[in-house]
């Protein structure tokens, strides 16, 4: 039986979300989507629903979450308006239990990148607001049309030397380091993750070569969710570049993957901060950190 369209109507204005504002290196500034008026199950584009169609076998949680964002990290890096015939989950040795493929439905021979990452995030987020973490099937349409399909299944381990199976395509001159803040609080996971994968959603908007000239901030996107983080290609030693390499929204995308990989090996989910560098050259700063309501009041807010 098929499950209800993972849908809903109604835009969440709860919270303040500061838009993302930063600039081609020729001055023209870009912003991503209204994060305002985005809530956790509405795609960009109202045309597009995904549809759970079926679920099996319990399958490995933090397997599942890494593969499928490696999965859009990887999307989100191509051009936006371009097509595949297949999007593969990555293998990665230290999770190495689920595979997820995104395919075009026949008699389609290609699925636009933008379906897949949409019905990636919406997938995932899913799994994550059911807490069940199972096989699944996802149906993809477009007007009511099926345009795709996600699997999500169990995978025989493979036996590995490798910490790290990295995709071929994947920027391995980009490097994070995680540092300790003193006081720092533990986030619950699934607030981490539904930021995530929004961000990655969003970050896939700007042509990968847009250079951020000004701090920013990616979530909350829900006011049930207090996870965001900053990003900051300004203040650090020998910042901000005057000379590539630059921090570009690519380059976020890819840290973010690393990141993903380093909570769920580690087992860290609270706050952190941590740096971004291509090729051992620093290009920007970071920190994932908890909203904190002070008072009784939800709009009274401190980003500390």
């Amino acid at each position: 039986m098929k499950l209800p369209w993972i849908f809903t109507t109604a835009a969440i204005l709860s919270l303040p979300t500061p838009l993302l504002a930063a600039a081609f290196s020729h001055g023209k500034y870009f912003s991503l989507p209204d994060l305002n008026t985005t809530s956790l199950n509405i795609p960009p584009d109202l045309h597009f629903k995904i549809n759970r169609v079926y679920s099996d076998e319990e399958i490995v949680k933090n397997d599942c979450l890494v593969v499928g964002f490696w999965l859009m990290g990887q999307l989100s890096t191509k051009d936006w308006s371009s097509t595949i015939p297949l999007g593969r989950g990555p293998d990665l040795a230290n999770f190495p239990g689920v595979k997820i493929d995104v395919k075009p439905q026949d008699p389609f021979p290609n699925l636009p990148i933008r379906y897949a990452i949409w019905g990636l995030k919406l997938a995932m987020l899913d799994l994550l607001a059911r807490n069940q973490f199972v096989e699944s099937i996802y149906e993809l349409y477009w007007d009511y049309v099926t345009v795709g399909t996600i699997y999500i299944r169990a995978s025989t381990p493979r036996l590995s030397n490798q910490n790290l199976t990295v995709p071929f395509n994947f920027d391995q001159s980009v490097n994070i380091d995680i540092q300790a803040i003193p006081g720092a609080q533990p986030i619950n996971p699934r607030d981490i993750w539904t930021m995530m994968f929004e961000s990655q959603e969003r970050l896939a908007y700007p042509a990968a070569h847009i250079i951020p000239r000004t701090t920013f901030q990616l979530g909350p996107y829900l006011p049930s969710s207090k996870a965001f983080f900053n990003l900051d290609p300004l203040h650090g030693p020998d910042l901000p570049r005057l000379y590539p390499p630059f921090l570009h929204v690519s380059t976020i995308t890819y840290a973010f993957m690393l990141i993903a990989v380093w909570m769920c090996q580690n087992d860290r989910f609270s706050e952190f901060g941590f740096t971004i560098s291509v090729g051992g050259t620093l290009v920007g700063t970071g920190r994932l950190s908890e909203v904190r309501i002070q008072g009784s009041l939800a709009g009274n807010l401190s980003t500390s």
